[in-house]
């Protein structure tokens, strides 16, 4: 981490309203974590932290707790923190579960998709094609989320959005840096035209097409991520450090 880095401040506000406080902390903890100011395997000191929101302690645990329950970040000895590290075999372990469990919800949109979202569907597209600004993270990593989601609650599956939700929290910690590694700029516009093949599948309410087109654009992500993640990520380990790391995650 560089001097810059370590003086810029890690959460953007102090903690205001009283009456959701955990909820507010969970969520600034969360943002920080996903949007890269607090890095994987960072130390989560729960007293400094409770200083910079403006929060009690107790406020922070609370909220700590239920994002060591989502695995964002994991319990130490001595009752410290820190944010979880993910090893290539995890992020693989979840694009794997996500490729399985979003193509159902795809498939089952199908049938329940209403021309509103449709339609909202092709506004997305419109938007992401015209977005060519390379460095443009926010607005991808929104066109990205949007269209997904906009589908998989149109399942109506609870379940299926239920884990889907945690399996999308946990895959996308590494986002900001895999949205500025090398060369993923033509990714996003590889994305828009597996997006359009998506959409299409689902106007003409062929929901086994719509899932074989979602699990082809998740495995291509997939390789297209291979080179960074070996990069970033901690190499899968062997035999007993294996079993200790996945203990862990």
């Amino acid at each position: 981490m560089t001097n810059q880095e370590r003086n810029q401040p890690r959460f953007q506000n102090q903690i205001q309203n009283p009456n959701t406080l955990v909820d507010q902390v969970y969520q600034a903890i969360h943002d920080s974590i996903i949007g890269g100011r607090i890095h994987p395997g960072e130390t989560l000191p729960q007293v400094q932290i409770a200083q910079e929101l403006g929060v009690s302690a107790r406020t922070v645990r609370e909220a700590l707790s239920r994002l060591a329950a989502e695995g964002l970040v994991e319990a130490e000895p001595h009752h410290s923190v820190r944010v979880a590290q993910f090893t290539v075999e995890d992020q693989e372990q979840l694009y794997r579960m996500r490729s399985e469990i979003e193509g159902m919800a795809f498939e089952d949109a199908a049938a329940h998709i209403t021309q509103k979202d449709l339609d909202h569907l092709q506004e997305i597209l419109l938007l992401a094609s015209q977005t060519n600004d390379p460095a443009s993270t926010d607005s991808a990593r929104h066109y990205n989320e949007d269209f997904h989601w906009t589908i998989i609650r149109a399942s109506g599956k609870r379940q299926f959005i239920r884990v889907l939700e945690q399996i999308w929290t946990l895959m996308f910690t590494y986002f900001e840096g895999y949205e500025q590694f090398n060369g993923h700029f033509q990714r996003r516009q590889e994305d828009v035209t597996s997006h359009q093949a998506i959409l299409k599948a689902l106007t003409e309410r062929n929901g086994k097409l719509a899932r074989r087109m979602l699990e082809e654009h998740i495995r291509i992500t997939l390789e297209g991520q291979r080179r960074y993640l070996s990069e970033y990520l901690i190499p899968s380990s062997e035999n007993g450090d294996e079993n200790d790391q996945n203990s862990k995650t």
